[in-house]
């Protein structure tokens, strides 16, 4: 009984590689693939005496290309649109001329960040113009108290 469970597992194991190697064989048989016959060799331009062993017996020359993994890329270029999900009009409170830009087109900013300087000449100007108006108002307004205080002192000395 015991000899005989032997014989079976050795059977079986021979019966297993049997079946790995033609499975072996027939994978490499299947990656060779078919040979191919080249263009032009048709038996319509083949001599008419192809008896084995004679002299003018054609020799048939066969292509066999084997199949290699990767290769091909492939792309499509296709037309469309592509839209932002946010986005944000901007514009400028003055005009004038562009000193610097600090950022470009499509990229991303924070809030507060300085997008671009702004050049303004004539803005200056009238800055310098209402800083010019507020030191004279200012004068004027101290003058007004100097006023108020000898006009205070001309009354004292009446009553008095």
């Amino acid at each position: 009984m015991m000899r005989l469970g032997r014989i079976r597992r050795w059977q079986l194991a021979v019966v297993t590689s049997g079946a790995i190697l033609l499975a072996f064989l027939s994978f490499r048989l299947i990656q060779q693939g078919p040979p191919t016959v080249l263009a032009g060799d048709s038996a319509a331009e083949r001599p008419a005496d192809n008896t084995p062993g004679s002299a003018t017996q054609s020799q048939l020359e066969v292509l066999v290309a084997r199949p290699e993994t990767g290769g091909l890329q492939r792309s499509t270029t296709l037309p469309g649109t592509v839209i932002a999900f946010e986005s944000a009009q901007l514009y400028a409170k003055v005009s004038g001329y562009l000193r610097s830009q600090a950022v470009d087109i499509g990229d991303t900013v924070q809030r507060g960040q300085v997008l671009a300087e702004i050049d303004s000449p004539e803005t200056l100007k009238a800055l310098d113009q209402a800083k010019a108006a507020q030191d004279q108002a200012e004068a004027q307004v101290s003058q007004a108290d100097a006023r108020i205080t000898t006009a205070a002192a001309d009354e004292e000395a009446a009553v008095a």
